[in-house]
């Protein structure tokens, strides 16, 4: 009887960009769990890639032949981002990481399960985009890449940055879980996994192959699973399928176990393995908060900086309106000195005139005198007498009055 291979789908939110980090990581094999997960004789990055950097005109410098570029999540989802305008709210999570699975014996009825040239494996490949843009929105993946240098395949990996209008500021805002929710209530059901997976199935009924089924909920097999930390394993490259094989092979070895003292190792080493992921997951919320700790510190530094700018600003203000009243009071200082010359010139003109006046009064001093008494009678210059009197004192005075005390031209603003 031949078994009909099964479909599935599991999606896991992406709470911060360390997440994005870790699977970079993950997706390059430079971490350790990859390193363990590689087949044997398999060439070290070999898979099925797209990357929406191959639209980004802002991203001129990407090489579609790099593998290192064609794994790398984060500089995806930055390019992704600014290529479509969309930001991210305050605790909405940075996207999703979405996993389509068919059986591998579906691949198989057609050739090497890790050939990339199977067509099976690229027509999977291809639909699981489809369908995760079609049931995620226009514009969600933005890397995709199915591994075919590990042990197990039939496994899409999809990053998705789905986005909707924010209802606050207007703009598009990554919203991975808003997105779920739509999708439950899209198809009546209180859980997004049930649609999702319902989803997926009928996908792959119309656009694959008929034959294949749709994967039995957990209520219908009983399956109990390790208690690892829930995305700790997806961070670190472990599947689904891997996960609970690796269940059942702890439970066949602990049920086999003869004595007491075997299945107390077997229960320590799956302590030590429990141990280790929560040092893992510990190593990675450290790394969080040591980048929330930068990301405060870079905004303490730009603070400080519009700070400086903007007293750097004032100061030029206030150098300029210095130099403009330097200006004014040059001004004035000039037009002073123009003042008091010309009066200085008056002055030394009427200086001039009185000497002249006090010369010619000496002159004719002594005919004033004399004159009157030959040309006029008695009364007239008794009268004439008294006016030159008059005009004597005068300019008596005239004569005793001081010579003017010039101040230098260069003391004019003090006056």
């Amino acid at each position: 009887m031949t078994i009909p291979p099964f479909c599935s789908v599991r999606v896991v939110p992406l709470k911060t960009i360390n997440h994005i980090h870790a699977m970079t990581r993950h997706a390059q094999r430079v971490d350790a769990i990859s390193q363990e997960r590689l087949r044997e004789g398999a060439v070290i990055g070999t898979a099925l890639t797209w990357t929406s950097r191959t639209r980004d005109n802002l991203d001129p410098n990407f090489d579609p032949d790099d593998h290192a570029q064609q794994r790398d999540v984060s500089t995806a989802y930055k390019m992704h981002k600014a290529r479509l305008g969309i930001g991210e709210t305050k605790n909405g999570g940075v996207g999703l990481h979405v996993m389509t699975v068919i059986s591998e014996r579906h691949f198989a009825q057609v050739g090497d399960v890790h050939d990339p040239s199977n067509p099976r494996l690229k027509e999977f490949f291809e639909e699981s985009i489809a369908w995760a843009e079609k049931t995620f929105g226009s514009g969600s993946v933005y890397m995709a890449r199915l591994d075919l240098d590990e042990n197990g395949t039939g496994v899409a990996d999809m990053f998705l940055a789905p986005h909707r209008t924010d209802g606050r500021s207007g703009n598009q805002k990554v919203c991975g879980s808003k997105v779920l929710v739509e999708i439950a209530r899209k198809a009546r059901l209180k859980m997004s996994y049930t649609a999702l997976q319902t989803s997926w199935a009928t996908w792959c009924q119309s656009h694959i192959d008929p034959s294949i089924l749709r994967g039995r909920p957990v209520e219908e097999t009983g399956a109990k699973h390790l208690p690892v930390n829930t995305y700790k394993a997806v961070i670190n490259g472990i599947k689904e399928e891997a996960a609970e094989l690796a269940e059942q092979e702890a439970q066949r070895i602990l049920s086999d176990a003869s004595d007491k003292a075997e299945r107390q190792v077997i229960k320590a080493e799956l302590q030590v393995a429990l141990v280790n992921s929560q040092l893992a997951m510990d190593e990675d919320n450290h790394r969080q908060r040591l980048d929330e700790d930068y990301d405060e510190f870079q905004r303490e530094v730009l603070a400080r900086e519009r700070e400086l700018q903007r007293k750097a600003t004032e100061l030029t203000k206030q150098a300029e309106e210095i130099k403009r009243r330097q200006s004014e009071l040059d001004g004035l200082q000039a037009e002073m000195r123009k003042k008091i010359i010309a009066r200085e010139k008056a002055l030394a003109e009427a200086l001039h005139f009185k000497k002249l006046a006090l010369k010619a009064f000496q002159a004719v001093k002594a005919w004033l005198a004399f004159v009157p008494a030959l040309v006029l009678g008695a009364r007239d210059a008794e009268r004439l007498e008294g006016e030159t009197q008059r005009l004597v004192e005068s300019m008596t005075v005239l004569h005793e009055w001081p010579e003017p005390d010039f101040p230098p031209v260069e003391d004019s603003t003090e006056l």
